[in-house]
């Protein structure tokens, strides 16, 4: 597994003004590096407080690369999620 995040491109752009478009205007990207092996690299996108909604949001961009490990109890759910 890379140390960068697999989402590049035109999909990392597609998903940056997805971002700015319905949650707020996109402040900064910070990178993070796999937190433990097996794990992929992700970015944490910081949009701004705006005057209609005075918080500050992260919104995590990557997980969804990997599938996610879940029980067999739920077979049927989504494995790709962020």
């Amino acid at each position: 597994m890379a140390d960068i995040n697999p989402i590049q491109g035109e999909d990392r752009d597609r998903f940056l003004e997805h971002v700015a478009g319905h949650v707020g205007p996109v402040e900064g990207v910070i990178s993070v590096a796999p937190v433990a092996p097996g794990l992929p690299a992700i970015d944490l996108i910081h949009v701004s407080a705006t005057e209609t909604k005075p918080w500050q949001v992260l919104v995590t961009l990557g997980m969804s690369a990997e599938p996610m490990r879940l029980p067999e109890s739920v077979p049927d759910e989504p494995r790709f999620a962020e």
